[in-house]
């Protein structure tokens, strides 16, 4: 999958779980997702950023970032 699509799943994550706009968002695209993975995206508050990243089903990690808060 592409990973700017991925990232785009990633921000709307900390936009809609916190209710505030991002104001930076850094990601690192670590393993391939292909079509037809399946996958979650998690995120969690770390201070006044979000801690975010998408998974695969087996617990596998694909992608970790940093969203700042505004």
């Amino acid at each position: 999958m592409h990973g700017p699509l991925l990232a785009t799943y990633l921000a709307d994550l900390a936009r809609t779980a916190s209710g505030r706009p991002l104001r930076r968002l850094q990601f690192r695209l670590t393993r391939p997702l292909f079509l037809g993975d399946r996958f979650r995206v998690e995120g969690e508050p770390a201070g006044e950023d979000v801690a975010l990243r998408i998974v695969s089903g087996d617990g596998t990690e694909h992608v970790t970032a940093t969203g700042a808060l505004r």
